[in-house]
């Protein structure tokens, strides 16, 4: 009985040893920790070094797991829904427990390996000070419970849904209301309390809201690195997790043939024919390639729409937590500076980021690439236009930066008298630098996700970026600063362009090599 139940498991791990990516990412990973010791002994002298590196060890873990880990574990099921393989698994007789564990448990694996390899350099931390071995310890307990919940908790989207995409997005959304929405109740049931009419509802809420902050993984490091403090390894934050990913687990398991009698069809051309029918109200533009694009790929109007709505309710969210949910103290000025800030370096990133890695998903995922090149255009004007299709749909997010300059047109006047005050050469040397990477993790993107998953491609992408040229130049820095090599400031100013120069250069290739690809691609189908 078990043999046949962890027969797709064992398969699965035989082929993750045998490939070489997951040891890459393993060793990356390690990398990234050794580097970070690195820059914590240079900076030996600071208060706690050991601590400090530690603690941002352990927030880059939890980054992990929030971010990445729903990518692994909600394609688990629809990767073979996607690919059609589902139907044959089931007629084989293949039972949902054994797909479930063959799908996962190699994914948990890999995952809890990650951070068993971190654990040797973590302890190394201990000799700079500041950190305990029952807080090391403490900390990856506190981190695995609460990857086995997400991990569950993705695990039975994948379950639901038909599209990775939609299995993530339903990850993402649940993932961030655990984080967020008992932070939205708190500050609504606060202003609750001081009304006379509604404190008897509201204090008996907000300590039951107490109760709950015990169980999140925030609270659980906040009380770990408490200084002096001996923190137990079952606690509420473990335990509650633990039994949600075994919660999870069991809802997939009882609900995966509810979700998956009908998976004969390909889900993803049912989802074309799905936007093809909302896209039949409008007429066609003048470019069909822009058209398509935009209504298949960004969603069309009634996506652009439902953004607009989603960021309104994010910037009146924004103006009462800053007024202290007092709707009479809301400070206009400092809430455009708040929500230009976060449209402008969290939502504008993520979306550029996912349209470039979503421009040719649907062609390479339908095989209907060579279809696509047979067009009377070239390579290079297909390219454009589906990517001029996909930027539209940035047109939300960009409104809501100009309505914030436009409420508070002086907030880049402390960022302009910076740049004024620093030195030509020094200025232009940043904006160089900050240009060239942005275009080589964009062109890296475009670059992978022909050859892989649009999500993947987004990671991956920022493993070759930061691995490739972020971590060499950071090591080559720390060693000058370890040793003490004195350089001229004419010749760091020298390098600094240098490296630009050659970042520009892998970005040219690379734009050129796309084209190349989207051709070897269209033959191969």
């Amino acid at each position: 009985m078990y043999q046949k139940t962890f027969a797709l498991t064992v398969r699965s791990l035989r082929v993750d040893a045998r490939q070489l990516s997951p040891h890459l990412m393993r060793a990356g990973l390690a990398g990234f920790v050794l580097l970070n010791l690195t820059m914590a002994q240079v900076s030996f002298g600071s208060q706690a070094p050991g601590l400090n590196l530690f603690r941002m060890i352990v927030y880059t873990n939890i980054g992990f797991a929030s971010l990445i880990v729903p990518m692994l574990f909600a394609n688990a099921i629809t990767e073979e829904k996607e690919e059609r393989m589902l139907p044959l698994l089931q007629i084989a007789g293949v039972s949902p427990l054994t797909i479930l564990v063959g799908k996962s448990l190699p994914r948990l694996t890999s995952v809890l390996l990650i951070l068993v390899i971190q654990i040797p350099f973590s302890l190394l931390a201990i000799t700079l000070g500041g950190v305990t071995f029952s807080q090391i310890i403490a900390s990856y307990l506190a981190i695995a419970a609460y990857i086995l919940f997400v991990g569950s908790l993705s695990l039975w989207c994948s379950v639901i849904f038909r599209i990775t995409g939609n299995a993530i997005g339903l990850a993402g959304i649940l993932i961030l209301g655990y984080h967020l929405v008992p932070l939205v109740a708190y500050g609504l049931l606060t202003a609750m309390s001081f009304s006379p009419n509604w404190s008897g509802i509201a204090k008996p809420a907000l300590a039951t809201l107490n109760g709950y902050w015990q169980t999140t993984i925030f609270t659980q490091i906040s009380t770990i690195f408490v200084a002096g403090s001996a923190p137990a390894f079952w606690t509420w934050q473990v335990g509650t997790n633990l039994a949600a990913g075994m919660i999870f687990f069991l809802l997939s398991w009882s609900t995966f043939n509810v979700f998956n009698r009908e998976t004969d069809t390909a889900p993803v051309r049912r989802k074309s024919r799905n936007k093809a029918r909302r896209a039949r109200t409008s007429r066609t533009w003048k470019s069909a390639l822009v058209w398509k694009d935009f209504y298949f790929s960004a969603g069309g109007m009634k996506f652009a729409y439902a953004k607009i709505v989603l960021y309104a309710a994010l910037v009146a969210l924004i103006a009462f937590v800053q007024a202290n949910w007092d709707w009479r103290q809301i400070q206009p000025d400092m809430v455009a500076n708040i929500v230009a800030w976060i449209m402008f370096f969290l939502f504008l990133p993520l979306e550029l980021i996912r349209t470039i890695s979503r421009t040719f998903e649907s062609e390479v995922k339908e095989k209907t690439l060579s279809s696509l090149m047979m067009l009377p255009k070239t390579t290079r004007r297909i390219a454009y236009s589906k990517l001029l299709g996909g930027l539209l749909g940035l047109i939300p997010v960009l409104v809501f930066i100009c309505l914030a300059f436009a409420v508070q047109p002086t907030m880049l006047g402390p960022f302009i008298r910076t740049l004024r005050s620093s030195e030509p050469v020094v200025t232009s040397l940043i904006a160089v630098n900050i240009l060239a990477h942005m275009l080589l993790y964009l062109h890296l993107v475009a670059w992978l996700s022909i050859l892989m998953n649009g999500w993947w491609s987004i990671i991956d992408a920022w493993l070759l970026h930061y691995f490739g040229t972020m971590a060499p130049t950071t090591m080559i820095s720390l060693v000058w600063a370890v040793f003490g090599v004195p350089l001229p400031e004419w010749f760091g100013y020298l390098v600094g362009y240098f490296a630009a120069a050659i970042v520009f250069g892998f970005t040219v290739f690379l734009h050129f090599n796309i084209g190349r690809q989207l051709e070897a691609k269209a033959a191969e189908a």
